[in-house]
């Protein structure tokens, strides 16, 4: 299928400028900095998130499925992997926190319906090219076929988009779902300011 059919949100377009080089990105910036460099940064998401079953209800048509769930987890792998003296995706509960944002009403419904189908157009990308299902191919074919999409327009927009949200969930409090356990501030050694918000004001709806 080609970026013709597969359009992307005008708040998406300029999302792929982010570096790839994602670890040097965060140590010079520093947490403020970065926080302040995301345009989705300090978004009220819902109550924490342990795993995708425990996601705060929202709009169902934005839950993933367990295949989606899948395969946003290894994008996510292969996006910001976890390393000897550094977190990865999985140590901060990156892709719950995206299904958090994904169930969020404060998010427009265009681009949470984009991040949705970059999973199910992944999918299609795999067996076109590889005539398997991208959780079956091999570490290599999967990498490689993450290194074709950004050859698209609309596939460059998406991953950077999931490597937008995997900063906000390395970032943020860890009571939005992500960050689990503070692992992404003992890293970046910051010390989070006081009073933390409170998690009875944080459910998806609140102003």
């Amino acid at each position: 299928m080609t970026d013709k059919n597969r359009p992307v949100p005008p708040g998406m377009r300029d999302m792929k400028k982010w570096s790839l080089n994602r670890r040097s990105f965060l140590k010079k910036a520093g947490l403020a900095g970065a926080m302040l460099a995301l345009p989705y940064a300090g978004y009220k998401l819902g109550s924490a998130v342990k795993d995708m079953e425990e996601a705060s209800a929202g709009d169902e048509s934005y839950r993933l499925t367990r295949e989606q769930f899948q395969r946003l987890q290894i994008v996510q792998d292969i996006l910001f992997p976890s390393e000897k003296d550094a977190p990865g995706a999985r140590d901060i509960n990156a892709a719950a926190y995206l299904q958090a944002v994904l169930l969020d009403d404060h998010v427009d419904p265009d681009e949470r319906r984009y991040l949705v189908n970059g999973l199910d157009w992944l999918e299609e990308e795999a067996r076109e090219r590889w005539e398997k299902s991208f959780v079956n191919m091999l570490p290599l074919e999967r990498e490689a076929l993450i290194e074709h999409l950004t050859t698209h327009n609309w596939g460059e927009s998406w991953l950077a988009s999931v490597l937008l949200f995997i900063f906000e969930a390395l970032l943020s409090d860890p009571i939005y779902g992500g960050n689990s356990d503070g692992v992404g501030w003992k890293w970046l050694a910051h010390v989070p300011g006081q009073p933390r918000p409170e998690h009875k004001l944080k459910y998806y709806g609140s102003d």
